[in-house]
């Protein structure tokens, strides 16, 4: 019998057709599926009511009965600063160190596994998701209604960052010379934000109608202790440094349009009286709350102490938000038990030798460095995505050549660490580099792929 390939070929060409085609819609409905479920899963979730009743125990420390009445005696003498241009120092000083002792003992209780788990609950409460949901909607509607002019405010912020010097000078370091500075300056640069806001049809941020007094006393030392010194109670207060406090002189400028915003930095950028340090935009990076605007630092070209100051760049839309919804009182919970968990996070829970094993663990061709192409997946359990690997690799590149190596690990401080990862990410490397760790100490441990 003779095998009509005619009507062979009537057969098969069909199913030449329809194979292809069907392979094509599972592979986009395996796709289309899968992404749902992982969407499902990344989702947020209320938190349980007994992580809420945990968190409703959390209390900021300069909201507590031991260190309210010191703070606001504090605001007397912070009022007399700044209408007379002096203070009673021996006053203040005293002051200043009941605080740091009771920020010690604070420290100290907020390291059991009990008050742990109650700053987590903190960082997780459904007011602080819904305050930040709200922030990125409102910051989508502004880049998508303002593109034009939000993508020049984001060149020209790049522009003044580029003719910033390598390192912001540091202020005093001692802690009323530190004031003494900051006042001697105070008028001048609200004058001069103010001709920033007048240039640009913009207004500056008030308090209560007057102009923003310096940064508080508590929050000075607070932060101090919490970010830039490591104390204990059996060291002296007076060892405290606050060279890196450059926000003690601090307002802010709010426009309605990225239009205006674009116009306040064309004004800070052409100025010849100061000389712009630092750029920190979180246009294009929020903080780990939602929040965004233009933080810059500057000093005054002609002033010999060169003390830095600071300046936020905020749409309005952004600012009303946060008045209008009492966002403020949500980012001192959130600033607070970050911060407390952050400074026992560096005090040691981080091993530089698991984050050797760890580049070795990650080093595919075995050169001794791991650059962003061998970076795909870490272990499962450590919280990691692709972007936050890269992160974590930029984040410790102190040399910005793309390839990190054993020496920048020892280079590199947590300090450091915390400032470019987020909370977040740093308790995530310590659970990879811990040890739970699943990473062989000699040799190669297992990468998962992608």
């Amino acid at each position: 019998m003779q095998l009509d390939v005619g009507k062979l070929e009537c057969i098969l060409n069909p199913i030449a057709i329809v194979l292809p085609i069907l392979a094509v819609f599972l592979l986009t409905s395996s796709y289309f599926i899968g992404s749902l479920i992982c969407k499902q899963l990344k989702a947020w979730k209320p938190q349980s009511p007994e992580n809420a009743a945990l968190a409703k125990r959390f209390v900021v420390p300069k909201f507590s009965k031991a260190l309210k009445p010191i703070v606001e005696e504090l605001k007397l003498h912070e009022l007399t600063l700044r209408n007379n241009g002096y203070w009673d120092e021996e006053a203040v000083v005293d002051l200043h160190r009941q605080i740091v002792d009771k920020l010690i003992s604070r420290i100290e209780e907020a390291k059991t596994p009990e008050q742990m788990k109650i700053m987590s609950c903190a960082l997780n409460m459904d007011q602080l998701h819904d305050f930040k949901t709200l922030y990125e909607s409102t910051m989508n509607n502004i880049k998508m209604k303002e593109k034009l002019y939000f993508n020049r405010f984001l060149r020209l912020g790049s522009d003044i960052r580029a003719l910033c010097p390598h390192k912001c000078p540091a202020n005093a370091n001692d802690f009323l010379d530190l004031y003494k500075q900051g006042r001697a300056i105070w008028s001048r640069y609200h004058d001069f934000i103010e001709r920033a806001a007048a240039f640009a049809d913009a207004e500056t941020y008030s308090s209560h109608g007057e102009r923003p007094s310096m940064k508080g006393v508590y929050r000075v030392t607070e932060k101090g202790l919490f970010k830039y010194n490591k104390l204990s109670s059996a060291d002296d207060f007076r060892h405290l440094r606050f060279g890196k406090v450059r926000d003690l002189v601090r307002g802010g400028i709010i426009h309605e349009s990225m239009a205006g915003l674009c116009k306040v930095l064309e004004f800070f950028r052409d100025s010849q009286e100061i000389g712009c340090c630092r750029v920190k935009n979180r246009f294009e990076t929020p903080s780990d709350a939602g929040w965004t605007d233009m933080m810059l630092n500057f000093y005054f070209a002609d002033d010999p102490n060169h003390h830095v100051c600071e300046v936020q760049l905020i749409h309005y839309k952004m600012f009303s938000q946060r008045t209008t919804q009492d966002g403020h009182d949500g980012y001192n919970v959130f600033r607070a038990s970050y911060e407390l968990l952050a400074y026992h996070h560096e005090k040691g829970q981080i091993d530089y030798d698991e984050l050797r094993r760890m580049l070795m663990a990650l080093d595919a061709n075995g050169d001794g460095q791991v650059s962003q192409k061998e970076i795909q997946f870490f272990t499962d359990g450590t919280g990691f995505s692709r972007k936050a690997a890269a992160r974590t690799v930029s984040a410790l590149d102190i040399d910005h050549d793309g390839i990190l190596t054993t020496s920048e690990i020892q280079r590199i401080s947590t300090r450091k660490l915390n400032e470019n990862l987020g909370l977040a990410r740093v308790k995530a490397l310590a659970t990879l580099t811990g040890p739970q760790s699943n990473m062989s100490s000699v040799g190669h441990a297992k990468v998962v792929p992608l």
